[in-house]
């Protein structure tokens, strides 16, 4: 009997193995399918891949996935007004940042320039939540960002009473 129940046993986890192993289920893909759909203009359906892989795939993205993930969230972030992408998007850095600070910060630190506007918010965002002796790397995705970002001259004059339009 107890050899019947450890062949049964047996049998099941390897049905779930091959179940998940033949789910087809890419995170690169959908990855790849979701930054296509923002550069297409298809915010409805690079939000509904990227949420999907939020809440049904968590569990299998790798950290570099979630830095992917966290900057797509962050141009969705443009384009809706409850704040909802931008949680998500820090909540990616964090999980990010905890499974491989190195991947992460490999990633974080080679986003095309007009990305890098993403990359220096979303981390003021996670530096506010204080999660600062939490996270590794962060100080060093700081250090690394303001070492390629462009520098601004010096000689540009700011007046914070200056409501005036110079055009």
């Amino acid at each position: 009997m107890k050899l019947h129940n450890l062949i049964s046993c047996i049998a099941a986890a390897t049905a779930i193995f091959l179940t998940a192993a033949c789910s087809g289920f890419d995170a690169n893909a959908d990855l790849d399918a979701a930054d296509q759909a923002i550069a297409a203009g298809e915010y409805s359906s690079a939000q509904a891949i990227c949420n999907s892989l939020m809440t049904k795939h968590e569990a299998q993205l790798s950290a570099t996935q979630f830095a992917r993930l966290s900057m797509l969230f962050m141009q969705l972030t443009d384009k809706a007004d409850d704040g909802t992408d931008a949680t998500h998007a820090a909540t990616c850095w964090i999980k990010a940042m905890k499974l491989d600070p190195d991947s992460a910060t490999l990633f974080y630190s080679s986003v095309p320039v007009d990305q890098q506007k993403n990359v220096v918010l979303l981390n003021a965002i996670v530096s506010m939540f204080n999660h600062n002796d939490e996270i590794p790397g962060l100080d060093s995705i700081d250090s690394e960002m303001a070492d390629s970002l462009p520098d601004f001259p010096d000689d540009i004059d700011i007046d914070p009473n200056d409501h005036h339009d110079h055009d």
